[in-house]
Formats: C-alpha cells, sequence, structure tokens
C-alpha cells in the first residue's frame, strides 16, 4: 500500500486549463476557488463573465504530446522547401 502524498490534494491549480466534463468543447483556466478545492472559478473561453463549477464538473485538458512523427504531420519548413 502506498503513502499518500499531502501536497497532492487532487485538486486544480491556479492558470491550469480544464474543460467541463458534460461539454468538453468548453474550456477555460481556473482563475480561483472556494471552499478548499471544492468549487472552481473558471473564465471560460471566449467569455467575459466568470462562472463557478464544483469540482466533480471538470477535467484537466491533457497537454499536446508529439506522437513521434508518425501520422499525416509534416514539417512545414520542408513542405515549403518543396514547393518554392
Amino acid at each position: 500500500m502506498s503513502e499518500a502524498d499531502p501536497d497532492d490534494y487532487g485538486g486544480f491549480m491556479r492558470g491550469e486549463l480544464v474543460r467541463v466534463k458534460s461539454m468538453p468543447a468548453l474550456t477555460g483556466t481556473v482563475i480561483g476557488d472556494q471552499d478548499w478545492g471544492m468549487k472552481y472559478k473558471i473564465r471560460l473561453v471566449g467569455m467575459f463573465e466568470p462562472k463557478w463549477f464544483d469540482d466533480c464538473e471538470l477535467e484537466s485538458v491533457p497537454a499536446a504530446e508529439p506522437d513521434g512523427g508518425g501520422g499525416d504531420v509534416i514539417s512545414l519548413a520542408e513542405y515549403r522547401r518543396r514547393t518554392h
């Protein structure tokens, strides 16, 4: 059994990019919290008024990671060299 880390409370940090679980296209930035991380104030993309959300309504937006050069990803510099 592993010991719990007291610094890892499972919440979100200010400035962290999050999205609403029920509508993943709705993203925003954490700008505040209330009740020890039970609610978070989020500035949603494209909105002026921040909104409060319960912690269970939010999830972190996964960081974009390079996929190792596979798939349909091409270098813009290489494309420009070929076409000019």
